[in-house]
């Protein structure tokens, strides 16, 4: 178990979580990991299907990045809108886009998420070349009852201890997981949701997927609604 007071925030990049009092369980599921969590201003907006407006969870993600007493920075969940925050309020009237990558860059956190995530995850990578992780959400996995134990042990190992963290399938006990085909390889490791990895294709987002280990992220997705990409 980390030490306590370790700051983290939490912010709502996407979509919100169906039930409200999914937030107040979000705290209480990072204080017990040993982080001394806060919210975000906007967390508990609501609008449309997303966690408030674009301007007001951009504003969460930059006051995070620029406070210097946030150690790392956790997302609720992944959901649908997280791209929007990619692009200016309006092209047409030259507004300043919503995020800025210098910024991010000069004051680089701990940044967590997966699903609709990904975008910022590429966008972090092109723009500021910061280094990311995908990983567990608070109201999409902590706050579960049946979060595995192999996940909890991950997050922690992976962002508390200085150590490399070792295999993916360390303390993995189910039968879920196929190989392929076998091998080893080395490289830098890149990925994320295979739906807003192809999203970020041809555009500024995008990352460099040459000669590194691609990780796809998805559940049910059809083979067909990639073969164009």
């Amino acid at each position: 178990m980390p030490q306590t007071g370790r700051h983290c925030r939490i912010i709502a990049p996407a979509s919100a979580p169906p039930d409200p009092g999914a937030i107040d369980a979000s705290l209480a599921a990072v204080r017990q990991l040993g982080f001394e969590p806060k919210l975000a201003r906007h967390v508990r907006d609501r609008y449309g299907f997303l966690a408030g407006s674009d301007s007001a969870r951009a504003s969460d993600l930059m006051r995070m990045f620029l406070d210097d007493s946030v150690r790392a920075i956790l997302c609720v969940r992944g959901g649908y809108g997280t791209s929007r925050l990619l692009t200016p309020p309006s092209a047409t009237r030259r507004r300043k886009p919503f995020l800025d990558f210098g910024a991010i860059r000069r004051h680089p956190k701990i940044f967590i998420g997966y699903s609709d995530i990904t975008s910022l995850h590429c966008a972090f990578l092109a723009h500021a070349n910061l280094i990311s992780f995908h990983g567990p959400m608070l109201n999409s996995d902590f706050v579960k009852a049946d979060m595995p134990e192999f996940t909890r042990a991950g997050f922690l190992r992976t962002l508390t201890s200085p150590a490399p963290p070792g295999s993916i399938c360390q303390g993995y006990t189910g039968a879920t997981v196929e190989v392929l085909r076998s091998g080893r390889c080395r490289g830098r490791l890149i990925g994320g949701n295979i739906s807003l990895l192809c999203g970020t294709l041809a555009t500024a987002s995008q990352p460099a997927f040459r000669n590194r280990i691609l990780l796809l992220e998805d559940v049910d997705e059809l083979p067909y609604r990639f073969d164009a990409c």
